[in-house]
This record gives C-alpha cells, structure tokens and sequence, in this order.
C-alpha cells in the first residue's frame, strides 16, 4: 500500500482555499453558497458524502430542493468511508471531471471533508491522481486553487 511509502517524518504542507462551516445547522448555508456560486458562473458542482449519513441525517432533504431551484447541475460521489483511500479520491475526482464540475461540497464528517478538499486539488490539476498527491510527487503550485470548494460537517 502506498501509505507505507510515506515517512510520518516528513512535515509537508497542502493548501487549498475552501470554506468549512461547522455546527447543527450549518447545511442550511448550502443555499447562500450556491446562490454566490452560480452568481460567479459556477454552474455546476460536484457533492462528496459519505455512503448514507448524507441522506439519514436529513442533509440531502436541505440540498437537492436548492438545487432544484436553482437549476444548477451536480454530481454526487456518495462512497467515502473511514479513512478514505486514494483509489476512492480517484473515483470521485473522475466524476467531478466527467461531470464538468467547478466546484466542490463536502458533506459530513472528517473522511467526506477530506475527500472533499484532494478532489478540489485534483479537478485543477487534471494530469495528476490521488496517489501522486499523497506520494507528494507533486505539489500544488497554485496556493490560491480557483476551484471553489466548501464543506459542511
């Protein structure tokens, strides 16, 4: 596996810009976030859960309406487990990309949060994947991604 590839020794730094709401309630900042979004041309994002918290919880009943009304397209990468893998970061980031995605939403915990954020790194630089990424065969130039991405735990 390639975490034994990785000396925990190494410090190493990964920017990304995004926006990370906390607290009960916090979901329902998910229409002023599209609203901003598609005001700024974005009209089309990728959503990373996890495999069913997003609909248990009654998160997706607060998003998919706002969606609706908004007529925004999306996609939805519902397969994030604990300790999300790079082969699950690859998958989710293929989407994004398939689905011409501009932005990126996390909903959940700290495993959809952090797919989140390496997607929104990986829908910028569409030449690499999660695992150079994680092997830190490269390293985001751009410390400012303009790939939005926000998430809601």
């Amino acid at each position: 596996m390639w975490e034994t590839k990785v000396n925990p020794n190494k410090i190493f730094e990964l920017r990304c810009k995004n926006t990370t709401y906390f607290g009960i309630g916090s979901i329902h900042k998910t229409k002023n976030i599209l609203e901003n979004l598609k005001i700024n041309g974005i009209d089309n994002v990728i959503f990373i859960t996890g495999k069913g918290s997003y609909k248990t919880s009654g998160a997706w009943d607060v998003v998919k309406p706002v969606l609706d009304e908004l007529d925004l397209k999306y996609s939805l990468y519902d397969k994030v487990g604990p300790n999300p893998t790079v082969d699950m970061i690859d998958e989710a980031a293929k989407i994004g990309r398939e689905s011409g995605a501009k932005a990126v939403i996390g909903i959940g915990g700290g495993s959809p949060i952090d797919t989140a954020k390496s997607v929104a790194v990986l829908l910028k630089y569409t030449d690499k994947n999660a695992r150079e990424l994680y092997e830190q065969k490269f390293i985001p130039e751009e410390i400012d991604c303009s790939l939005p991405s926000c998430c809601c735990k």
